[in-house]
């Protein structure tokens, strides 16, 4: 089986000044989280599936991804990782 396992960095700030949007963004990822880790310099490290991350053949191979979320006008979420 292919995994899609990733990794990614939230700011503690934004969960808790944005924390619908977070949710918003975790949604759109179909995000399952396997550890959240609170670090030191107030960010979080998420690691978890995604269908929205690669394929790979490794079932322990973690990628570190960026990502980059945009709000539109209309008030629509897009997430590109």
């Amino acid at each position: 089986m292919k995994s899609r396992i990733g990794k990614f960095y939230i700011s503690q700030v934004l969960i808790r000044e944005e924390i619908e949007e977070v949710a918003k963004v975790l949604s759109i990822l179909k995000f399952v989280p396997l550890r959240i880790e609170y670090l030191y310099n107030d960010t979080v490290e998420m690691v978890g599936h995604s269908h929205m991350f690669k394929e790979l053949e490794d079932e322990l191979s973690i990628v570190e991804y960026s990502l980059i979320i945009t709000k539109k006008e209309n008030g629509e979420i897009e997430v590109r990782v």
